[in-house]
C-alpha cells in the first residue's frame, strides 16, 4: 500500500522505483548480496554495501562487499564480482551507457554541488581487475544541472579489463555555476571481479585536461524541480572513500543515536504521556503530522500511533485523524465517532483493508468516541479517510444526490457511471480487477474518463442550484464523491503498471488530504496514518506532495522496528489466503534499524533534524541508509529485498524505533 523510490541509478540517469500496492509488491533495488555482515570461508570478506555507499544495477548478477587485507592501503578495500557471461561489452562510441538495470553494477554516491561550483574535479581510484572477455570496469562521474546533464564520463572508451596489479584511473570534469549535484562511482559490466580502494575526489587546476564525453548538456530525463529536490536531500561530500573503519563508524553512529534520541516509556495507549513531551517542540506549530509504519501488520506501530494521537489531542489541540482508507466509508466511522450511531466493528470492516480491520484500530475508534462524549465542541475529534481503492459508495452517493436534487439528470449520471459498473465494489464484494479496466481499448477508457468528468462538471457547474437544494456539507460531500470516482478510474487506467498506479494513487491521496484540511478550516490540526512509503518526503509521494503544498506545516514521523513478527500477505498468488504472521530477523549493517538496535534501547524517539544541525554527527548518519519497508505483502525467502534507501532528515524528520515487533490483532470482517 505504498510507493517509494528506492535508488536512482546515477550511472545511467534512470530512476528505479518499487512499490507495495494492496497485496501486490514490486521488489526494490537492494544490496546485491545478503547485507548482514558475514565473513566468507577465507575469513577475509564481509558481504554487503560499504558504509556511505549506494548500489545501482542488477542485485543478482553482481555481488559486493568489503575485503579485509590485500587492500591498496590500510586494512580494507571494496570488491564487486559479476557472474553474467551474456552481458554486452562496453560500447565503442563514447556515450553514457543506456543500459537496463540488469546490464551493470555500480557502487555510487551523490552529493550537493554547493561546495564545488566553478571548480575542476578529478575522481580517481585504484583498481585491480580480472575477468572474462566481456568483463570491464571503470569510474564514472556526472554533473547534474536543472533538468540536464552538464558533464559526464564513464570511461566507456577506455574501461579496464584485466590488470596485473593495482592500476590508478580517473575522470575529470568541470562543475559549472548552474550545477545542482554531483554523482560518481565505480561501474562494472560482465563476468569477473574488481577490487577497488583509495578513491579520491579533489580539485585540480586547468593543466589537468577534462575527460567530458559531452560537447553540450544532455537531457537528464527528470524535470528541474525533481532534480533539485533530490539533491536537496544529499550530503555535501562523498564519504568512506578508503573503505576503512566500518565497525568504528557503526559504533559511533549508534553511540550518537543513543545520546540524541529520547527514550520512551511505553507504546500502550492510556499510559502517562510525560515521556512524549518532547514531541511538542519537535512538531511545533505544524498543522499536519504524517505518521508512517514500516509494516502494515505490527501491533506496536498501531499502539504507538494511538498513543501519539492521544498526546496530540490532549496536549496540542489536534482534532482530526485521517487514515489510508477509502474516503466515503471512513465518513461512516466518523458518524459513529461524533454521534455514537452504528456498530464500530462493522463500520471498521467496511474499510475493506485487512490491515486496518484490527483490534488496535478498533480501540482507537472507541477511544475517539469516548473522548467526544465529554470533550467541549471545539475539541471533538473526527475520523476521516483519504484513499480511493473502492468506488462503490462514492458512486452511490453521487447518484443518490443527483436523484434527490436534480432528478432530470439521474439517467445522465447512471449512463456515465455504467462504464465502471464491472469494476466497482458492492460492499465487501470486489468488482473485476483494475488491470482488466487498464486492458480495455484506449478509446473505451477515454470515453469512460470523459463521462466521469462530465458528472463532476455537472455538480460543480450547478453549485448554486445544488447548494440551495441541500446543505453545504451535503453538497461538498457529493462533489468530493464525484472526484473520488474520477480518482479510482485514473488509478485503474494506470494499473497495468503497479508503479504508475501507485504514483497516481499517491497524488490523489495528497489531493484528498488537502481537501480534508480545507474542510477542517485554517486552524485545524490533523494526524495522518499511512505507510512510511506514503508519508515519506520524497518527491512525488503523498508526503512529498504535502510537503510542497504545506511546507513547514507538514511534519512526518517514520516508525521502524528491529526484529520480530508481523502480519502480511505471503507469496501465494491467490490473495488473502496467504495472510499470516511472518518473522523478520535481518538487520543489514548499513541500515538505520541496525544502528538503533545497537543502542540497546527498546523504544526511542529521534528528531532526525539533529543530524544536519550537529557538526559532530558521524558521517554514516549523514548519508543514505537502508530502512525496512514492508507493505501489505512479504516474502520470507527475499527478506533482504524489503529495504530501501532513505536519508535523514530529508525523507523523515522524526523517527520512532521499536525494538521488537509482534503481529496486529486481526478481526473478522462483519457483513
Amino acid at each position: 500500500m505504498s510507493i517509494r523510490p528506492v535508488v536512482r541509478c546515477l550511472a545511467c540517469g534512470m530512476m528505479l522505483v518499487a512499490c507495495t500496492h494492496a497485496d501486490r509488491i514490486v521488489r526494490p533495488a537492494v544490496p546485491p548480496a545478503d547485507s548482514t555482515p558475514a565473513q566468507d570461508s577465507a575469513g577475509e570478506r564481509v558481504a554487503g554495501i560499504p558504509a556511505g555507499w549506494l548500489w545501482g544495477g542488477d542485485p543478482v548478477a553482481f555481488k559486493v562487499g568489503t575485503q579485509r587485507g590485500k587492500a591498496h592501503s590500510g586494512l580494507y578495500a571494496a570488491y564487486i564480482t559479476g557472474t553474467s557471461e551474456t552481458l554486452p561489452p562496453p560500447p565503442a562510441v563514447p556515450r553514457p551507457r543506456a543500459a537496463a538495470a540488469e546490464n551493470f553494477g555500480t557502487l555510487q554516491q551523490f552529493f550537493s554541488a554547493d561546495a564545488y561550483r566553478g571548480r575542476r574535479l578529478r575522481w580517481s581510484g585504484w583498481l585491480k581487475s580480472s575477468g572474462t572477455d566481456n568483463w570491464s570496469v571503470g569510474l564514472w562521474m556526472r554533473i547534474d544541472g536543472p533538468g540536464v546533464v552538464l558533464a559526464f564520463d564513464n570511461m566507456s572508451a577506455r574501461m579496464v579489463t584485466t590488470t596485473s596489479g593495482w592500476e590508478q584511473v580517473s575522470v575529470v570534469l568541470d562543475v559549472p555555476a548552474n550545477a545542482i549535484g554531483v554523482s560518481l562511482g565505480l561501474l562494472t559490466l560482465g563476468a569477473g571481479e574488481v577490487v577497488a580502494d583509495d578513491f579520491v575526489l579533489e580539485t585540480v587546476d586547468e593543466s589537468v585536461p577534462v575527460t567530458n564525453m559531452f560537447s553540450r548538456p544532455e537531457p537528464l530525463g527528470s524535470d528541474s524541480a525533481t532534480i533539485a529536490a533530490w539533491y536537496a536531500r544529499a550530503p555535501r561530500a562523498p564519504c568512506n572513500l578508503g573503505f576503512e573503519g566500518l565497525a568504528d563508524e557503526t559504533a559511533a553512529a549508534a553511540a550518537w543515536l543513543a545520546k540524541a534520541a529520547v527514550p520512551l516509556a511505553s507504546v500502550q495507549p492510556g499510559a502517562d504521556l510525560t515521556d512524549l513531551a518532547p514531541l511538542r517542540a519537535m512538531i511545533g506549530t505544524s498543522r499536519l503530522v504524517g505518521m508512517g509504519e514500516g509494516t502494515h501488520g505490527t501491533r506496536e506501530f498501531f499502539l504507538m500511533k494511538h498513543r501519539v494521537f492521544e498526546f496530540l489531542v490532549q496536549q496540542m489541540g489536534f482534532t482530526h485523524f485521517a487514515i489510508e482508507a477509502t474516503w466515503p466509508e471512513a465518513n461512516d466511522i466518523n458518524t459513529y465517532v461524533l454521534t455514537g450511531q452504528g456498530d464500530p466493528a462493522s463500520l471498521l470492516s467496511h474499510l475493506y483493508y485487512w490491515t486496518w480491520n484490527t483490534q488496535e484500530v478498533l480501540d482507537l475508534i472507541l477511544w475517539m468516541r469516548q473522548w467526544n462524549v465529554s470533550a467541549p465542541s471545539g475539541q471533538r475529534v473526527q475520523f476521516l479517510g483519504f484513499d480511493m481503492p473502492a468506488p462503490g459508495a462514492a458512486m452511490d452517493t453521487v447518484a443518490g444526490f443527483v436523484a434527490r436534487v436534480d432528478s432530470a439528470n439521474a439517467t445522465f449520471v447512471s449512463s456515465r457511471y455504467a462504464c465502471l459498473a464491472p469494476y466497482r465494489n458492492h460492499g465487501l464484494q470486489a468488482g473485476q480487477p483494475t488491470t482488466a479496466y487498464a486492458a480495455l481499448p484506449a478509446a473505451e477508457r477515454a470515453a469512460c474518463h470523459q463521462g466521469l468528468a462530465e458528472v463532476f462538471a455537472l455538480i460543480s457547474a450547478d453549485s448554486v442550484e445544488y447548494r440551495n437544494a441541500s446543505s453545504g456539507a451535503v453538497y461538498a460531500n457529493a462533489l468530493q464523491s464525484a472526484r473520488v470516482v474520477q480518482q479510482f478510474e485514473e488509478m485503474a487506467a494506470a494499473s497495468s503498471s503497479t508503479v504508475a498506479a501507485s504514483a497516481v494513487r499517491d497524488s490523489c491521496m495528497a489531493e484528498n488530504v488537502q481537501w480534508l484540511m480545507q474542510q477542517a478550516g485554517p486552524t485545524a490540526r490533523m494526524m495522518l496514518w499511512a505507510h512510511n512509503g506514503h508519508v515519506d518526503n520524497r518527491p512525488q509521494t503523498m508526503g512529498g506532495l504535502l510537503r510542497s503544498a504545506f511546507g513547514q506545516d507538514y511534519v512526518n514521523i517514520g516508525l521502524l522496528f528491529g526484529t520480530g513478527t508481523f502480519n502480511a500477505v505471503g507469496p501465494l498468488s491467490n490473495g488473502l489466503q496467504g495472510l499470516q504472521a511472518w518473522s523478520a530477523s535481518l538487520l543489514p549493517s548499513g541500515s538505520i534499524e541496525a544502528l538503533f538496535a545497537a543502542t540497546g534501547r527498546p523504544l526511542l524517539l529521534l528528531d532526525a533534524r539533529r543530524i544536519t544541525a550537529d557538526d559532530s554527527v558521524p558521517p554514516m548518519l549523514a548519508g543514505s541508509l537502508l530502512m525496512r519497508s514492508i507493505g501489505a505483502a512479504f516474502d520470507p525467502a527475499s527478506e533482504r529485498e524489503f529495504f530501501s534507501y532513505e536519508m535523514f532528515p530529508a525523507d523523515f524528520q522524526l523517527l520512532i524505533f521499536v525494538q521488537a515487533s509482534t503481529p496486529s490483532t486481526l478481526l473478522p470482517f462483519v457483513p
